[in-house]
């Protein structure tokens, strides 16, 4: 029997060469990043979500395909504090101040953040033709600018994750995590 000895480096006791192998190999390690790397991103979006009178239980994206993201069982659980985020005060003031009033029935929500609005006319037979119609186009505006404005929340969200997945994905992303759980090394760079 044989005995072989041998010394066990930090990253930061190793050479340039070495700490650009260990990147690399810890770069194409398939359990290098978990599903676990964007729970708190996550989190904070739903949260995010529901200052703004939204609620959802998931979202789905591939950042690899750059598919759109989207999001899960996603519903409106307050319609005055959405339509205040996505810029619709001034509707909802004019619409106060209207004789015949318009309620809000519903919004829906798809998962690609997509607004349909359901509008009650109170008195809807004694709405003109003209009138009748410059509600229609409300909703049509509504829908538009809830949409856009969901779209925008998403794409920063997107935005963020792709911003947080580059950075871990970095050299200097994989360089801290190698510090930061001391990893240990032979002296050619090569975990242990």
């Amino acid at each position: 029997m044989r005995t072989k000895t041998i010394k066990i480096y930090k990253f930061e006791e190793l050479s340039k060469e070495a700490k650009n192998k260990a990147i690399e190999d810890q770069m194409s390690n398939e359990s290098y990043l978990d599903y676990e790397w964007f729970d708190y991103l996550h989190e904070g979006f739903i949260e995010e979500l529901n200052t703004i009178g939204v609620n959802c239980k998931e979202f789905y994206w591939d950042l690899y395909r750059n598919e759109r993201f989207k999001a899960k069982d996603i519903e409106v659980t307050d319609n005055q504090k959405l339509l205040k985020s996505a810029g619709l005060t001034k509707w909802l003031i004019i619409n106060e101040l209207r004789n015949e009033k318009t309620e809000i029935y519903s919004i829906g929500l798809s998962e690609n953040g997509e607004a349909e609005v359901e509008i009650d006319f109170e008195n809807e037979d004694n709405l003109s033709d003209e009138e009748y119609v410059d509600r229609e186009k409300e909703v049509e505006e509504l829908n538009e600018k809830i949409t856009d404005f969901m779209e925008e929340k998403f794409e920063e969200f997107l935005g963020r994750l792709q911003k947080d997945y580059d950075y871990l994905m970095s050299d200097e992303g994989i360089k801290e995590d190698l510090e930061a759980n001391d990893y240990e090394f032979s002296i050619d760079g090569k975990g242990l």
